[in-house]
């Protein structure tokens, strides 16, 4: 079904399937990283969605502050663990400011100067400026992967350590990166140049509604009513397949994203909301 265009005049949610290593009923990974029970950030998942609020609202702005503005919210969907059980929304958010991964990087790090801060929210700025050591595979991850150099950035993690670079840039964007430096996925750095516009240099600071964590697990199955929203857009989705089957009769799994848009959008936070409240 063809997508409508944003409009920056009506509100807009984002739903979509999070990646593997998160369980069924709590979020594991970086991404949403949750900073504090008020808010999360969001880094380098979901690639298309950060395209998109990048060209139609971040431009070439650092940073904007969406007060004022028309919602926008975003929730992610669990994998696929067991076949037919119905899926769970793990995380659910209202961005409150768009950032470049720089302005990001700047943001944190002059908030963590802040003596005011209490001693739990520096040591999840800390986590996510110094990564987390995974000890399992002894890896760096964090959800600010990208580290701002003059006129670009450098890799500094583990996270994405084959494609970080579709991150920062569309996949016409790598093809001419390919042609003028053959050296990036070396260096782990790359500057702006002819031809580069930092399509997906775009991450952002979020109002938790609600985030499942390990520590406190508060995971929402979704219901009928959450898929009668979605069938709107989505004809076919069920809890157990949210954006529905394919003409193959298997379900969509990691679909781009879905975005609601308007009274859809309203309606389907509003579920969370009151759902979220009662739990």
């Amino acid at each position: 079904m063809k997508e409508n265009k944003f409009n920056k005049d009506e509100p807009h949610l984002y739903l979509y399937i999070m990646g593997v290593k998160n369980e069924r009923d709590y979020i594991k990974g970086v991404v949403p990283f949750w900073i504090s029970d008020a808010e999360f950030f969001f880094g380098p998942c979901k690639r298309p969605i950060r395209q998109e609020l990048k060209e139609n609202l971040l431009n070439l702005q650092d940073s904007l502050n969406m007060e004022g503005m028309k919602e926008i919210w975003i929730a992610g969907i669990n994998p696929l663990k067991e076949k037919g059980l119905p899926r769970k929304l793990l995380f659910a958010g209202k961005i409150i400011e768009l950032f470049t991964f720089k302005a990001a990087w700047n943001y944190y790090n002059k908030l963590k100067e802040n003596e005011k801060i209490d001693e739990q929210l520096k040591t999840k700025i800390n986590q996510m400026i110094d990564g987390l050591k995974n000890d399992k595979k002894g890896k760096i991850e964090s959800p600010l992967l990208l580290k701002p150099v003059e006129n670009g950035y450098i890799h500094r993690t583990d996270e994405h350590p084959n494609d970080w670079a579709y991150d920062l840039l569309a996949p016409k964007e790598i093809h001419r990166l390919d042609e003028i430096n053959t050296q990036w996925r070396t260096t782990g750095k790359i500057t702006r140049q002819a031809g580069l516009f930092f399509t997906r240099d775009s991450c952002f600071r979020a109002q938790t509604i609600f985030l499942s964590r390990e520590e406190a697990p508060n995971a929402i199955e979704l219901t009928k009513k959450h898929t009668d929203i979605i069938q709107r857009k989505r004809p076919g989705s069920t809890p157990a397949s949210p954006f529905g089957l394919d003409k193959n009769g298997n379900s969509f799994g990691r679909l781009r994203f879905l975005r609601l848009d308007g009274g859809d959008a309203v309606e389907f936070i509003n579920l969370i909301k009151n759902k979220s409240k009662a739990t």
